[in-house]
């Protein structure tokens, strides 16, 4: 008859040999984003948009309306700023709601030597999910003013929305580049350059 003691070992030992062979192996690769190629795409995004919205009214009984003064430049400006906050302000809420991580992971700022403003998370997420948060910016800050321009024939919040919509390059260009990658691949951003780092199951050759 087999002691408890020779039994709990016999079973300890099965236990670990069992989770050892279930191991998974996993590497990271590095996706490098080439900032002039984003470059390029941000401002067909801007002009595509731009163009096809003012052929629209003016094809339209609506027609295009509205003067250029100083104070019209100036509220530009100051809208289009907010409008930059506001982007990286619905990638922290959908940071938080989308890809599930708590508020004190994440941080926003200005990367000054890049140029650029940047909401990001110290975790990794799954590539769906993160694809939903790449996306939500374009759509409430660029899409969204862009389609009130078009509809209620405002110049403003056409021009707004599609530099908006050109502003969002970079997400796209990450949503581009994590689609050839499994949905619940963990993903995690680099926090000073144009890197994503995926984390995937090793394949034994």
């Amino acid at each position: 008859m087999i002691s408890r003691k020779l039994q709990y070992t016999i079973y300890n030992n099965y236990n670990t040999s069992t989770t050892a062979s279930r191991r998974i192996s996993m590497e990271e690769k590095v996706i490098q984003l080439d900032l002039k190629k984003i470059g390029w795409l941000s401002l067909l995004m801007t002009i595509v948009p731009l163009l096809l919205g003012f052929l629209f009214l003016g094809l339209t009984e609506s027609g295009v309306s509205g003067s250029f003064s100083l104070w019209s430049i100036t509220t530009f400006i100051v809208v289009y700023f907010l409008l930059i906050v506001l982007h990286e302000a619905v990638h922290l809420v959908a940071f938080r709601f989308i890809g599930k991580v708590p508020w004190s992971s994440l941080d926003y700022g200005i990367n000054w030597k890049l140029g650029v403003a940047y909401a990001t998370t110290s975790q990794s997420i799954a590539n769906r999910p993160l694809q939903g948060v790449l996306i939500a910016p374009l759509i409430v800050t660029g899409l969204l003013p862009f389609v009130y321009g078009v509809f209620f024939a405002s110049p403003f919040w056409l021009i707004s929305g599609c530099f908006l919509i050109g502003g969002a390059a970079g997400d796209v260009a990450m949503i581009k580049a994590l689609r050839g990658y499994p949905a619940n691949a963990l993903v995690r951003d680099d926090p000073n350059l144009p890197k994503l780092y995926v984390q995937l199951e090793k394949r034994p050759h």
